[in-house]
């Protein structure tokens, strides 16, 4: 998604910090670095959560000010951010970002960023974890479900459904939809199994000779961090739907992450990442473009 070019420097820096908050939530449970105290990150998710609640307007959404309107995709990443780091669907803030995801209809995600915005949606909705959202929740994933390529960029997704389902998806678009279908299926949705299939492949045909993926298909998009781990991530989500419960071990691990059970695509994606990895750039990217994306 390309932030800058939908929103000012307040925007992007708003929207950077709800992104920041949702790592440290992530980053807090355990501490591994040697240098960084969990004192530390407790104090950063503190002072994120802070900022998200003082930005909050006052009909409970977030908005990022600019000429497209996504304050349903903000305000699902704000509570996301909020119910990740600890605050309960019950607190104000949380409950009020809810209540305005609730009253929106599927109609109102429509133009612009849909794609991202119903994955946004679902999630959130997910991680309040109330079964009277499954309704809604059930209906953006069918819708979401529909808007996935069949013509074209097969088994990808683009901004928005596009006629006939043919279009020209990118890495970012289709890896939103995934997390949100995923979401959708831990809640109880059903997706199609061939929705499934379509997305895998269309990541083992997007991936690069090198094991990476770039932003788009072809030599014109070289391996980027924040696309490789989108297509480490779908790929191993994709293999995870389609094998069976049998051989899923006592942690969780499903089938498709055992070292006994190799799938090339996915080892490549995790080459690449090996080989690149940093934690201060996205790699492939240069500087400091979208590095807390790729983060």
């Amino acid at each position: 998604m390309n932030v800058h070019a939908v929103a000012p420097r307040r925007g992007r820096l708003f929207l950077l910090a709800v992104i920041t908050s949702v790592i440290c939530s992530m980053i807090a449970r355990p501490v591994l670095a040697a240098d960084l105290s969990e004192q530390e990150v407790k104090f950063a998710i503190d002072h994120g959560k802070k900022f998200l609640v003082k930005e909050q307007g006052s009909d409970g959404s977030w908005a990022i000010p600019g000429t497209v309107d996504v304050t349903i995709g903000a305000t699902s990443l704000c509570v996301l951010a909020l119910l990740n780091s600890g605050m309960s669907p019950h607190d104000v803030p949380a409950r009020r970002g809810l209540q305005y995801l609730r009253s929106r209809s599927t109609e109102d995600l429509s133009g612009s960023y849909e794609t991202y915005q119903t994955s946004l949606v679902i999630m959130a909705l997910v991680a309040a974890r109330d079964k009277a959202d499954f309704t809604k929740i059930s209906a953006l994933a069918a819708r979401l479900e529909a808007a996935q390529l069949t013509q074209g960029s097969t088994g990808g997704w683009d901004y928005g459904p596009r006629t006939g389902n043919f279009g020209t998806a990118d890495q970012s678009n289709t890896q939103f939809a995934i997390l949100g279908l995923r979401e959708a299926v831990e809640a109880g949705c059903i997706v199609d199994r061939q929705t499934w299939e379509r997305a895998r492949e269309y990541w083992e045909t997007t991936q690069n000779g090198d094991g990476g993926w770039g932003y788009t298909r072809g030599e014109r998009a070289p391996s980027k961090g924040s696309m490789t781990v989108a297509g480490i991530s779908s790929l191993a989500i994709t293999q995870q739907m389609l094998q069976s419960d049998n051989g899923v071990a006592a942690d969780g691990t499903p089938p498709c992450c055992e070292d006994s059970v190799p799938y090339k695509p996915l080892q490549m994606g995790i080459g690449w990442l090996a080989t690149h990895f940093s934690v201060h750039q996205n790699p492939g990217a240069g500087g400091n473009n979208s590095v807390l994306y790729y983060v």
